[in-house]
């Protein structure tokens, strides 16, 4: 049952300093939320430090805290119909409070205390976790109407204590988060971790009632725990989200800072912007992040915010719901050792336009066709299989080698009778027939001697579904079209949903409603080999959904009876409706 979190969701969260306590305003600091469109405020709380005047020696009060300033943050926030996530962090504790409560903390091999960022990680099975933080919870609860609980980098971290040795560090971590979701209902929880080290992230979806994730793009990262450095990751992390609860957003959390480890600096603003329009295209909910007050020392991607934010506000009828299955279900592998062949695979399939949708890999029965980077292990599918890098025999380095192409209509949709190969390659058991059949590497690369035999070659690089080479990592980190192609040559029977001449450029994602195709288009357009700074716009391009009759930019541009739009220029960020039928 669609309820408030069932979306459209705009969050942001104020990633106030110690200092900002003092003096801080929190009616004009929930008003800065409402004029950036934000219906969702992410407001400090408690943990190592505590935002309200606590009564617990648990959490040390921010000592210049000089009001209730969760309190009547909450206040003002109900009073303009904003709701309030109240933002926990018990990772870590204070090296002075160790001589008193040692079995607080963790500790490394040596028996020593863990640290991360000079403070001292605490043990997820003693009483800081075990015997506080629930008293934390019903103080909180005790004293204010919070909407919800947000956890910051929630996780068991690795503790070589007698306790902590024998626990499975995912599964304690669900059964101490379901029972923390009683504990808070009906107040939802929201449980966080940047990398979700150590998680079972479908049982901790289950566990809690949005699903969060960090989708940060800074242009240095976090030196302690680097996040990836792609591109598409808010639109990976918003697809994610959404297999994992299908019927509520993702909380996409989008960090301002320009280099992580001197966070005060912010990044351009229309970095920020489309790192936010990404999210909300894919079907995530984006939460800015910004350093200080909504009020920082460096206010530059705040003009962004609110022009993001307010345009997604606008379009909230839009983006609220469920979208329909698509015919492809790419599966995203529990594994992480197969998450780049799964990235490039995803880059590919955005960039050739198809229709898809991002699955765990039990929940891909019913799609027509069946992506599975790695080893296909607790898939259930019932479509079309494709398993990539199918490590199902033996391994061997081919760099230097190549895939040697035999079908005709292969060679036409490539332009090529070979293609470049490097790293793995699984020679799958009683495979003879298929194509793509290895040529191994010569020895001897010098010019002279770098001729193709004409013989028919080696194992097959493709046969029955599957490929036993990593042709989505090779994309992600070489960019070769052919493998592009390759993935769209194997998928040519399904129907594109989209039609268009734009250019790269463009990221096109259509997702259906009934007799209604949203199709978002996002620029991507930045300068060669440097990051995305600034968008640049790009020109006039036509857009086509055969089979629809009426077209409408949204939310409250021109109207016309076509299958057509054709867009003039496109700055930022479009959400164009075709339908079959009346518009609503």
């Amino acid at each position: 049952m669609a309820d408030f979190w069932s979306g459209p969701l705009r969050a942001i969260q104020p990633l106030m300093r110690a200092i900002d306590a003092r003096g801080c305003d929190p009616e004009a600091l929930v008003a800065d939320a409402v004029a950036m469109g934000a219906n969702v405020m992410i407001v400090n709380g408690g943990g190592f430090l505590c935002w309200y005047p606590s009564q617990l020696a648990s959490q040390r009060v921010n000592p210049y805290l000089d009001q209730d300033l969760l309190g009547e943050t909450i206040r003002h926030a109900h009073r303009r119909g904003v709701r309030v996530l109240c933002r926990m962090d018990i990772s870590k504790g204070y090296p002075e409070w160790f001589a008193e409560h040692p079995e607080w903390f963790a500790r490394g091999p040596d028996g020593a205390p863990t640290t991360t960022w000079g403070l001292l990680d605490t043990c997820f099975s003693g009483g800081y976790w075990q015997r506080e933080h629930p008293r934390m919870v019903e103080e909180i609860l005790g004293r204010y109407e919070v909407d919800g609980f947000f956890y910051n980098y929630y996780r068991v971290a690795r503790c070589t204590c007698p306790r902590c040795l024998p626990l499975d560090r995912g599964q304690a971590l669900v059964a101490y988060t379901s029972a923390l979701r009683d504990r808070v209902h009906p107040a939802v929880l929201v449980c966080y971790h940047h990398l979700r080290e150590g998680w079972d992230e479908p049982g901790m979806a289950a566990a809690t009632d949005l699903v969060a994730a960090q989708a940060t793009n800074p242009f240095s990262v976090n030196p302690v725990d680097p996040q990836p450095r792609w591109a598409r990751w808010a639109a990976e992390e918003a697809a994610w989200g959404r297999a994992l609860r299908p019927d509520r957003p993702p909380l996409i959390i989008l960090g301002v800072s320009a280099v992580f480890a001197s966070r005060r600096m912010a990044q351009p603003g229309d970095r920020l912007a489309h790192d936010i329009f990404t999210a909300a295209a894919f079907g995530g909910a984006p939460c800015p992040a910004v350093n200080g007050t909504l009020r920082p020392e460096d206010p530059r991607p705040l003009g962004a915010v609110a022009r993001s934010l307010t345009r997604l506000r606008r379009l909230k009828g839009v983006l609220a719901g469920r979208s329909d299955p698509s015919p492809i279900a790419l599966c995203r592998p529990l594994d992480p050792a197969w998450r780049a062949e799964f990235r490039g695979l995803f880059a590919a399939l955005v960039e050739l336009r198809l229709p898809f949708d991002v699955v765990v890999p039990g929940g891909a029965l019913g799609y027509p066709w069946v992506i599975h980077p790695g080893p296909p292990r607790g898939l259930a599918a019932d479509g079309r299989l494709i398993v990539t890098a199918a490590a199902l025999g033996p391994e061997r380095d081919v760099t230097g080698g190549y895939l040697r192409v035999g079908d005709a209509g292969l060679r036409q949709a490539l332009g090529t009778d070979v293609l470049a190969v490097e790293g793995r390659f699984w020679t799958l058991p009683a495979a003879t027939d298929g194509d793509l059949h290895l040529v191994a590497p010569r020895i001897n690369n010098a010019p002279e001697f770098a001729w193709l035999d004409a013989a028919p070659g080696g194992p097959p690089g493709l046969a029955g579904g599957r490929l036993p080479w990593e042709i989505g990592r090779l994309y992600l980190e070489r960019g070769i079209p052919e493998y592009r192609q390759l993935l769209g040559a194997l998928l040519a029977e399904v129907t594109p949903w989209v039609q268009t001449d734009a250019p790269p450029a463009v990221t096109v994602r259509a997702a259906r409603r009934g007799p209604t195709t949203l199709v978002h288009l996002v620029n991507d357009a930045s300068p060669a080999d440097r990051p995305f700074t600034a968008f640049s716009p790009v020109a006039g391009f036509s857009v086509r959904v055969p089979g629809a009759t009426r077209v409408r930019a949204l939310p409250r541009g021109r109207e016309a009876e076509s299958d057509t739009f054709r867009v003039t220029r496109l700055d930022d960020y479009a959400v164009l409706a075709f339908t079959a039928g009346p518009l609503s």
